[in-house]
This record gives structure tokens, C-alpha cells and sequence, in this order.
């Protein structure tokens, strides 16, 4: 090859190049000028448009090549475009069809339209009443124009065929469309205006994506997805995205949608679905979150809980017929709920089973969210007998049924709820009132447990001073009968156990109470309680309650009726007392007394002490006895018995060395049949004594 050669050829490309860049520039000169008649090509795109055998086909008016802006510069438009049957009826026209052509496809000598995008048209999305779906133009939800556009889409989206000038199109777009959803078996329709849909076709699906505005009750709300149509697997997979949907902006317009007027609030979500093309759903699942607005339940007897946030979790399997909520979560503004049901349809009468957790309830709180119809004996003692407090949490496990005559029906008999409380106050039926109750308690249908960790009880009448820091457990039987057991309190400063309480006559306005308790503390605590109470003639004693130390601990047995008129006398009870370590400075006639220990027994008959006392020091055996029944004389009998030394004789007193030296034996008895006279009778033995009586000369 000559060196002259290589020049020719730049020359040559040289000049094609321009040559094609002039075509270009007048190409784009006719181009923004107007739209160029391309009539040649509307019989191949009619057939690319109509497979053989097809159901439809498609007639052109003409075909133009247009200048559409920068973003879409040259674009081939099919205008006056009409869907015909094989026997040349007209089912549905399209003003105009915006065509994307095959570049391998005119390689090939065919004319093969890639894309298709249909703008402004009306499109009707139909569920009809056996469950299919069908998609076609117009506003009718008749004729037979109505699947017309959706057959000409599933002839086109067939698996591809490069043979064929119809097995290139990959993409079908509808955009701004005005779309009437017609659900026919819920006998409802919604309209919406500026629908984008868009039809891909991928190797062994099809592929929907859409975005669709509406507006419901002047209120503007949209959804968007993406549904894949499998098609070796007859499967359909939907996702829909949300947000500012009311749902009970929908109820009004079907019987089926009625339960939606219950949600009176905007969600946004997602939901995905799997259904196969003859229209049955296979299973559903969804993840929707809520904002401010209001639930409304005419069960709860209320006009509306306000709600500030929501959010909903579950799915729906086995062909719609097991229901699982995963997570119901509703913020009440403070106060919250959380749930989780199963559902399970495979009965006429479906199967519901609940688990609900509420938190940071106030009683106020509880009085409008506990429904009339749930435990509602339990539900009136509440609100009759609690004024105040918070359950921090309250869990509730129920089942039931469903059914369209009476709703949900709850089996109370297998009830199970369980609430943690704090700072309630109230009063029990015989008018005592407690407060500060925190702790712990579980309900069911047969029996009601309590724990309670902290709480103060007090006294209809004033004599007696309040229980407070109450930890104690019970077990309650509805209307028959309670065994409660204190594990620890205060009372007047001392330490209150009680191993067991039984109230009985639950069903009756006075129940009984039957127990054993267990106090422990200060001597002069107790006495300083029975002073103020006057209990037993307490104030007799005339002793200063500070001034005495040592400790006690009592056992009792007690029974009474647990009423309105409740008082220290109307208790039958026993009791057995121990006191070690007694210390009376001052006491009766001025002498200390001092006991290592005492007994007290006390019963409906008598009150008896015993034991060793110390009086001024000086050692003897003390009994008291005194009858409380009213059969006895009701006086009081004090033996006391011992020996005195010289030394216990000085300390108490008694200056007998000029009379008497070295031990005596004694025996003293008191009676004190009313609290000013005393009746004392003494015995005293000397044999062991030297006694001496200077003016007689008689000594021994």
C-alpha cells in the first residue's frame, strides 16, 4: 500500500463525518421545527404491537418522530392508537403512545419496540368478586373494553423472543394517569389523579413499580410499590409502601370496612403480600407506624383514647387463615400499650389468643382503658375502692373467640393478669385506709394473688396507731375466702409478723378474720400503746414509758369481725408474752424493778405473769393474775415470794437490823379489787433469822 493510501481513507471518514453532521443538524432542525411524519414504520410497529394469535390487536392513526426536550430529545409517537379484537371491534384508544425501539432489532431488519410509555390516560385497577384482578382504560367497570389494555400488556410481556419484533419489549410506563380502583367485593371504588405505574418485563418475571396520590375527605395520602409476577411459579409478590392513610376515612364506604373506623389516625407503613394470579392471597405481612389521633372502641364505654404515637407488626399465613400480631404498640401519651395475638380461622367460631402489657397506668388511666365486659366484678372493686395510684406494669394473657354476631368473646376462665403497682391509696371494706401501696399482684379466674412490698394501714378510729411499712403476701378466693401472710410491718415502733391470716365470709358485708401474729420490739413502746389506748387499764399503772427498758416478744391468737365498729375490745384473742431485760427505774412505791425475763399469758379468762423480778435489787418470784371475763372478782392478785438478805432489806427500805438479821423467807399476796385499795397479806418465815426485841429480853 502506497503512503498515499491512509490519507484517502482520514479524507473519506473525514467527509462521511461531516456529511453526517449536517443530516444530524437538519434532522434536528426539522426536529424543533415539528413533529416528521414517519407513516412508513406504522405497519411494523402494529404488528410489533400485535403478536400473532394475540388476543388484541393494534391500529395506528400515524406515527411522528418528535423533539420532547433535553431530557427525552427524539421520541417516536404513535398517535390515535386503538385496541381492537381479532374481528376489528374497538375495546379501548389511546390519544397517544410514546414507542422506545430496538437498535439490535433494526440490525435484524425488525421494527421491535422496547418501551412503551402511555401518558394522561384513565385506567381502572378492578378486584372483581371472585378475587382476579383486571387492569384496563377508561371509567367503566363494564363492557368489554375493560381488560382490553391489560391483555395487550400480557401479550407484549410474553418471554422474550429476539425472532419476533413483539419479544423485545421490556418496559411499559404509565405515568400521570388518572386511575379508579374498583374493589368489587367490597362494593367500594376510589379514584385518584397524577397514578404513575411502570411495567418491566425480566428475564422470568414481570415487574411492576407504582406510586399512586390520592386524596380522601380533603385529605392528601399516597402509596407506592413494587409487585413481582413470577411467572414459572404462578406467584405474585407485592410490597406497598404508605403514609398519611386514615383508615377511618375508608369505613363509611363498605359493611366490611367498618371495624376501620376504630383507627382514627395517619399511618405509614409497609405492607407485602404473596397471592397467586387467580387473585388468592397467600399470606400477608406488614410493619405500620401511627401518629397523633385517636382510637375509638365503644366497647371501652369511652368517646376515644387519644393516642400521640402507634406502631402495628404482624403477618397473616396459611391462606389468610392464621393471624399473627407480632406487636401492637400504642402510646398513649404517658401511659402505653403493647400486645401480641394469634388468630386462627380453621373453625367457624375463630380462635383468638392475646397477650397484652400496659405501663405506667394511672387508677384514672385504668378507669377508661379497662373494658365493662373484662373481669368486671374485679373491675368495680377497683374504681370502688382505689382513689389513687399508678401500675407501673400490668400484663394480661387471655383467649377467646370470634364471631359476627357478639364479636370477641373472652374465656374469663383462663384469665391471667399480673400488674405491678405503686402509690395506691384507698380504704378496705371496714373502713380502714391504707396508702403508699406498692407491690405486685396476679389474678386469675379462681384466685387472686398479692405481694405486697410497702404500704401503711390505719385505723377507722384514732386510738390506735398505723401498720406502716407493710411487706406481706395473700391469697384471695372471690367472694369466699383469704389467707394473708405479713412478712413484716411496723407497728408504734415495734416489729408486727403475722404467719397467718385467714378472712372468711368473704360473700358477706362483715367477713371474719382468724389468725396468729407475732410482736416484737421495746418494752416501753408497748406500753406507751397501751396507755394511749387505755388497753387493759394501762393507764393505772401510773408508769413513765421512757424510763423502762428491755424487750418483748409476743405471740397472739386472735379472731374478730371485720366491720365498721372494730375496736381493741371486740378482739377475741390469746396471747403469750416474753419479757428479757427489764429495766424500771421507778416503779410502783418508788422501787425499781428489773427482770431478766417474764412470761405473760393472756387468754379470754385471765391475764397471768410470771417470773423472777429484781425490786430494788432485791430477788423474788412474781405471779399476777387477773380475771378479764367478768365471771372472776375482777380484782388483781399479785404473789410474790422469795427470801431477803440484810442487804436486800436496806435496799429496799427496810431498817430491821436492830430486829432482825440474816435471811428471811417471805410470801406476800396483793389484791387490788379497784385501782385505789390495795388488800395485802404477808407470811414470813424467821427460822433461819436472828430476832431480837430489846425491851422484852427475848431474843432467838
Amino acid at each position: 500500500m502506497s503512503r498515499r493510501n491512509p490519507l484517502i481513507l482520514l479524507e473519506l471518514v473525514a467527509a462521511a463525518t461531516a456529511a453526517l453532521s449536517v443530516l444530524a443538524g437538519v434532522a434536528f432542525f426539522l426536529l424543533i421545527m415539528g413533529p416528521i411524519r414517519l407513516d412508513f414504520l406504522t405497519p411494523y410497529i402494529e404488528s410489533a404491537l400485535s403478536p400473532a394469535g394475540g388476543p388484541v390487536n393494534v391500529r395506528i392513526d400515524s406515527t411522528k418522530l418528535t423533539w420532547d426536550g433535553w431530557q427525552r430529545p427524539v421520541d417516536v409517537r404513535a398517535e390515535g392508537v386503538r385496541i381492537v379484537n381479532p374481528a376489528g371491534q374497538e375495546l379501548a384508544t389511546l390519544d397517544e403512545v410514546s414507542i422506545g425501539l430496538s437498535i439490535p432489532g433494526l440490525m435484524r431488519g425488525l421494527v421491535a419496540p422496547t418501551s412503551l410509555d402511555i401518558r394522561k390516560p384513565t385506567v381502572r385497577l378492578t378486584r372483581a368478586r371472585d378475587g382476579h384482578f383486571e387492569f384496563g382504560l377508561g371509567d367503566s367497570g363494564a363492557g368489554g373494553e375493560q381488560p382490553a389494555l391489560q391483555r395487550l400488556i400480557q401479550g407484549l410481556l410474553a418471554p422474550p423472543n429476539p425472532d419476533v419484533a413483539s419479544g423485545y419489549l421490556e418496559r411499559v410506563n404509565i405515568s400521570e394517569a388518572v386511575l379508579t380502583l374498583d374493589d368489587q367485593m367490597l362494593e367500594m371504588s376510589w379514584k385518584a389523579q397524577g397514578a404513575n405505574v411502570e411495567l418491566m418485563r425480566r428475564e422470568g418475571s414481570i415487574e411492576t413499580v407504582f406510586q399512586v396520590p390520592f386524596v380522601v375527605d380533603g385529605k392528601a395520602a399516597w402509596v407506592r410499590g413494587e409487585v413481582r409476577y413470577a411467572l414459572g411459579l404462578d406467584a405474585i409478590d407485592i410490597a406497598v409502601e404508605f403514609a398519611d392513610v386514615v383508615p377511618r376515612r375508608f369505613a363509611g364506604g363498605s359493611p366490611a370496612l367498618e371495624r376501620l373506623a376504630a383507627l382514627d389516625l395517619p399511618l405509614r407503613g409497609e405492607v407485602r403480600a404473596r397471592m397467586r394470579s387467580t387473585g388468592e392471597i397467600e399470606r400477608i405481612s406488614f410493619d405500620l407506624n401511627g401518629g397523633r389521633g385517636r382510637l375509638i372502641l365503644p366497647e371501652l364505654g369511652t368517646p376515644g383514647l387519644d393516642v400521640t404515637a402507634a406502631k402495628i407488626v404482624g403477618r397473616v399465613e396459611q391462606e389468610l387463615s392464621y393471624y399473627v400480631l407480632e406487636n401492637v404498640y400504642l402510646d398513649l401519651g404517658g401511659p402505653n400499650l403493647q400486645a401480641a395475638a394469634v388468630i386462627t380461622t380453621y373453625t367457624a367460631a375463630p380462635e383468638v389468643k392475646v397477650n397484652l402489657r400496659a405501663r405506667r397506668m394511672s387508677i384514672a388511666d385504668l378507669d377508661r382503658l379497662w373494658p365493662r365486659g373484662v373481669r368486671p366484678e374485679l373491675r368495680d372493686w377497683v374504681r370502688g375502692h382505689v382513689t389513687s395510684g399508678r401500675a407501673e406494669e400490668t400484663t394480661v394473657a387471655l383467649v377467646g373467640r370470634l364471631s359476627r354476631e357478639h364479636g370477641f368473646e373472652p374465656d374469663y376462665d383462663n384469665l391471667k393478669m399480673v400488674t405491678r403497682f405503686s402509690g395506691v391509696d384507698g380504704f378496705a371494706p371496714n373502713g380502714m385506709r391504707v396508702s403508699g401501696v406498692s407491690g405486685r399482684a396476679e389474678f386469675g379466674q379462681q384466685q387472686n394473688d398479692l405481694l405486697i412490698t410497702d404500704a401503711t394501714a390505719r385505723w377507722p378510729h384514732g386510738d390506735l396507731p398505723p401498720i406502716s411499712e407493710i411487706k406481706a403476701a395473700a391469697t384471695i378466693v372471690p367472694n369466699r375466702h383469704a389467707e394473708v401472710k405479713i412478712k413484716e410491718a411496723k407497728f408504734a415502733g415495734m416489729t408486727l409478723i403475722a404467719d397467718s391470716i385467714k378472712v372468711t365470709r368473704l360473700d358477706q358485708p362483715v367477713p371474719e378474720v382468724d389468725g396468729e401474729a407475732r410482736l416484737d420490739g421495746n418494752i416501753g413502746m408497748l406500753l406507751a400503746l397501751l396507755q394511749k389506748s387505755d388497753l387493759g387499764g394501762a393507764r393505772e399503772l401510773d408508769v413513765d414509758p421512757a424510763t423502762v427498758k428491755g424487750t418483748f416478744g409476743l405471740r397472739s391468737r386472735f379472731r374478730f369481725e371485720l366491720g365498721p365498729s372494730l375496736s381493741f375490745d371486740r378482739v377475741s384473742r390469746t396471747a403469750t408474752m416474753t419479757i428479757r431485760d427489764m429495766e424500771l427505774p421507778k416503779g410502783p412505791m418508788g422501787l425499781a424493778l428489773a427482770s431478766s425475763e417474764m412470761k405473760l399469758v393472756y387468754d379470754a379468762h385471765d391475764v397471768k405473769v410470771e417470773g423472777q423480778l429484781r425490786l430494788n435489787g432485791a430477788p423474788m418470784n412474781v405471779e399476777l393474775k387477773r380475771s378479764v371475763d367478768g365471771k372472776g372478782d375482777g380484782a388483781t392478785h399479785i404473789h410474790l415470794a422469795g427470801s431477803l438478805s440484810d442487804a436486800d432489806r436496806k435496799t429496799l427500805g427496810l431498817n430491821t437490823e436492830k430486829l432482825l438479821t440474816g435471811p428471811m423467807y417471805f410470801t406476800v399476796d396483793l389484791t387490788r379489787p379497784d385501782a385505789v385499795t390495795t388488800i395485802a397479806n404477808a407470811h414470813l418465815r424467821l427460822d433461819r433469822a436472828k430476832v431480837k426485841f430489846a425491851q422484852l429480853y427475848w431474843e432467838k
